[in-house]
């Protein structure tokens, strides 16, 4: 994972808050703190092809596990997702 550009790791998160910002079924469970960084992320992607792709592109990376119907990152793919930094436009690329 750290072989991935910045430009790159930027296009995951966005793909990554999207997807979770417009999915009807996606599972975030965070740490002990109350909005604390997510410990497991479930992204749906039932009878939604775009989604399917998706996760078989995180998967090749590492990122992601396919549930069968549901997307779950891995501890790399959580990185990417909880990093704030990665979703600001004014951050140096």
């Amino acid at each position: 994972m750290d072989s991935l550009s910045l430009p790159m790791r930027k296009a995951i998160h966005h793909l990554l808050s999207v997807w979770y910002q417009y999915s009807d079924d996606t599972h975030i469970e965070s740490g002990p703190q109350i909005g604390g960084p997510a410990t497991a992320v479930h992204l749906p992607h039932r009878n939604m092809s775009a989604g399917e792709d998706a996760t078989d592109w995180l998967v090749s990376l590492g990122l992601a596990i396919d549930q069968g119907y549901q997307c779950e990152l891995t501890p790399a793919g959580l990185e990417i997702f909880n990093d704030e930094s990665l979703g600001d436009e004014d951050a140096p690329a």
